[in-house]
């Protein structure tokens, strides 16, 4: 595959799409399940140059914060009726997998 015509396949696309949908899951499993983790973004300083929360994005020149409410963004994603159902399993998956992890981390939801 050539490397600039892999943004113009569909199966391209809609692999991101789909990232980008996993991504607001998340995020709205966290807002709800580890309210005090927020911004839910790591890292949000002392990470590599154009990582952290507050750095600007190249070449669009917004920050990277601005960028994490899809609703500001004006767009949102219908969700199933079984939502509530996936969203518990996700919040599950995301528990320390060992007693020896049990110390309390933002990115975990209770």
């Amino acid at each position: 595959m050539e490397p600039m015509t892999s943004p113009n396949d569909p199966v391209f696309f809609l692999h991101h799409c789909f990232i980008d949908k996993v991504w607001a899951d998340w995020q709205a499993i966290q807002q709800t399940n580890n309210p005090e983790g927020a911004p839910h973004y790591a890292p949000e300083k002392a990470g590599p140059p154009g990582h952290n929360l507050d750095d600007i994005m190249q070449p669009w020149r917004r920050k990277i914060r601005s960028m994490l409410d899809i609703s500001k963004l004006g767009y949102s994603y219908e969700q199933p009726k079984s939502q509530p159902k996936l969203f518990k399993m996700m919040a599950a998956a995301t528990q320390p997998p060992s007693p020896f992890m049990a110390e309390k981390s933002p990115f975990w939801a209770d």
